[in-house]
């Protein structure tokens, strides 16, 4: 039996095993890896309630990995933000922060020779479920997960990968009131007076971004990190863009979307923060779909589908019917490089491809545009999805995500339906210039960038 009860929906908390608490030890460790946040971090909340009932010390632990799968600079140089942001609110509120950079296994190896037991918030990619994994086995104390990326949890939504929105969406309507119910959070200082990290971490994380630079760079974007400007964007979603988010959304001029996904991405805003706050208020219904019904469908599908990044992973009919239409003459052919440059034919698409590169953002519609094209111009579908998945997690500062992983399946009819048959699609959904230049001020988008 648990004897440090959590304050919040008992299914948000995972045993990765079931070791005794090493009563010797004073340590409370949370390793902090995909929840770059001080507000509504419920693994922080956890770690923080055993720390307090047991009258042990607190550590938190960040650990960076240069060779995190396909991140390079552009992406550290973002969460390297947030990371300031949480050692410089931890600071305030004398919470003890250590950046580790070295290897991954010696680090916790010697960091948990101390710990009576470790707290973590819950990764679902496949690198963060090895690391959790062996964490469980290795480490000589309890390993407690806790979700609070999801609104509900990934198991409580259902025990398998679901169709589309359509088959998860009833799954979860009934559960929302519940998972978004308030939880007691810990007491922390919430003044925004100025308050120094440790210079240490701070040595250590410039240190670290300067190796990337060298090894893996890639040209940062203006969009700034952390939890604090997540916040602002919020707000100013709210005020300025909620009301017509249905109306505008698909727009690619108008930018109408809320801009968070980079931020939920690394976990510098909670969708539990995001809810609450949009939930009630007129318009919310579309963003609300896409913020947990769609976000949702795709955490749902990394997590029960062990190859998510393979195209062997696609529905087989998307794939049957791509492999029937794969001989059909393409209407141009563009390898990576020339892609890469922006410089096919296009004038959406390159507009599409240098915001990418740019901002390391896109529009929803062009990102939908951006991938179907890739297929209509790629020698075979399956050279189009390694192509696909190379830039989008290269150039995205959103990229390497569950939405990610997701958007790039539904271009190959993932989570979609058979449409009328067509050469190359064949029975893949299509899009075409002309269809984007009816609907929307394709000119006033390309004009951006």
């Amino acid at each position: 039996m648990e004897p440090y009860p959590f304050f919040t929906q008992p299914e948000r908390v995972t045993y990765l095993n079931r070791k005794n608490y090493p009563e010797s030890r004073n340590l409370v460790i949370y390793w902090m890896q995909a929840s770059v946040r001080i507000v509504d971090n419920l693994a922080l909340a956890k770690a923080m309630q055993i720390s307090r009932e047991t009258g042990r010390h607190l550590k938190v632990v960040f650990h960076l990995n240069s060779r995190f799968p396909e991140a390079n600079y552009r992406h550290f140089l973002f969460l390297a933000d947030g990371l300031r942001d949480v050692m410089s609110q931890l600071q305030r509120n004398r919470i003890s922060f250590e950046l580790l950079s070295g290897d991954f296994y010696q680090d916790f190896t010697r960091v948990g020779q101390e710990a009576f037991c470790i707290v973590c918030d819950r990764g679902y990619l496949r690198i963060q479920r090895e690391q959790q994994e062996w964490l469980a086995k290795e480490m000589p104390c309890p390993v407690i997960a806790i979700e609070d990326n999801l609104l509900v949890p990934v198991e409580s939504a259902s025990y398998k990968a679901e169709w589309a929105a359509r088959t998860l969406r009833p799954k979860l309507a009934g559960k929302l009131e519940y998972f978004s119910g308030a939880f007691t959070p810990f007491d922390y200082d919430r003044s925004e007076s100025p308050v120094t990290a440790d210079a240490h971490n701070l040595a250590r994380l410039d240190h670290f971004l300067e190796e990337v630079k060298q090894q893996r760079y890639l040209s940062p974007v203006t969009m700034r990190g952390g939890e604090g400007e997540a916040i602002r964007l919020l707000d100013a979603f709210v005020a300025e863009k909620l009301a017509r988010y249905d109306a505008d959304r698909n727009h690619p001029a108008l930018q109408a979307t809320s801009r968070l996904s980079a931020y939920l991405h690394f976990g510098m805003i909670s969708p539990l923060t995001i809810y609450r706050r949009c939930a009630s208020l007129p318009g919310a219904a579309p963003f609300i779909e896409q913020l947990i019904v769609r976000r949702e469908l795709a955490h749902n599908y990394i997590y029960y589908t062990p190859r998510y990044d393979c195209y062997e992973a696609l529905p087989e009919w998307s794939r049957r019917t791509l492999r029937e239409h794969a001989a059909d003459q393409r209407p141009y052919l563009y390898d990576c490089a020339t892609l890469e440059s922006a410089a096919t034919h296009d004038p959406c698409w390159n507009a599409a491809m240098r915001e990418m590169l740019q901002t390391g953002y896109m529009e929803n519609t062009m990102r939908m545009y951006w991938g179907k094209k890739i297929i209509e111009w790629s020698k075979s579908p399956e050279e189009a999805f390694q192509t696909m998945l190379l830039l989008n997690n290269r150039y995205f500062v959103d990229g390497r995500d569950a939405n990610s992983f997701v958007g790039v399946g539904w271009c190959f009819g993932l989570h979609d339906r058979p449409w009328q048959e067509r050469p190359v699609f064949g029975l893949v959904r299509y899009m075409n210039e002309a269809g984007l230049r009816r609907k929307y001020d394709m000119e006033k988008y390309i004009a951006l960038f």
